[in-house]
């Protein structure tokens, strides 16, 4: 902004310096024309004309020569301004560039805990089903149901009313206080696979077996109390075993 306010000033000033030389070379001009045709002048007017163009055209040469050192000063002191702050940008980018960056801090989750967290949830949105008499809870996915021919020592799940069952868990007394190793023994095939496992914290047997049986494709025992929960799945599908695998991690006993 201020360079246009001076480069109009200068270009004023360089306008009336000019007009000041026209003027005096004019006045000459006339002077010697008049001196031709005999034209008496006042040699005291003459003169003292003489002396004002003179100074006019020395005030405006001056202002001209005063404005123009002031605007090279200026300019050089911008220029001085503009790389002190360019010198600066410079260097607060190098600092930001040699700037430590912050340590990412890593957190060994353990992998029981990752699969706990996984687990939960896709199952955060399954319904809940309690037994307040034997004291233990499970999820099961939104779109089964629980069928009408249910009791509370047998519950099955299915898709449809009429539908095959895909999930059954049953619950019988254990009078005789039989072992896991007993039950196993007794109930589960030699071709089955087992594997020991803990539900809720209690321990537990899953077993899958190839064909098809009374007690589906997959399964778990597991003794709480006086009482043998066994939980059945039907393992037909990659679906159906995730979903048994699901249930059995929502499994919750509150005694």
């Amino acid at each position: 902004m201020f360079d246009i306010a001076q480069g109009v000033s200068n270009a004023q000033m360089i306008e009336l310096g000019k007009k000041s030389v026209r003027n005096f070379y004019y006045l000459n001009l006339t002077n010697k024309i008049m001196n031709r045709q005999n034209i008496p002048q006042s040699n005291t007017f003459i003169q003292s004309s003489k002396y004002i163009w003179i100074t006019i055209i020395a005030v405006a040469l001056t202002a001209i020569i005063v404005s123009s050192g002031v605007y090279v000063w200026q300019r050089s002191s911008w220029r001085v301004t503009e790389q002190s702050l360019q010198q600066q940008i410079n260097n607060l980018q190098n600092q930001i560039k040699n700037f430590p960056k912050p340590m990412q801090s890593t957190i060994d989750i353990p992998k029981e805990t990752q699969r706990t967290i996984r687990l939960t949830n896709e199952t955060a949105k399954w319904k809940t089903y309690s037994s307040s008499k034997y004291g233990f809870k499970f999820k099961y996915p939104p779109d089964y149901i629980i069928t009408s021919i249910s009791t509370e020592d047998k519950i099955i799940l299915a898709r449809l009313e009429s539908g095959h069952w895909l999930l059954s868990i049953s619950v019988e007394s254990n009078p005789a206080n039989l072992t896991l190793s007993e039950i196993v023994t007794r109930e589960i095939a030699d071709t089955a696979k087992i594997q020991n496992i803990t539900i809720d914290g209690k321990a537990a047997i899953r077993y899958s077996i190839t064909n098809f049986g009374d007690y589906g494709n997959v399964g778990a025992i597991v003794i709480s109390g006086n009482n043998i929960i066994r939980i059945y799945g039907d393992g037909s599908s990659s679906t159906n075993k995730r979903y048994f695998e699901l249930l059995l991690s929502t499994f919750r006993f509150s005694s």
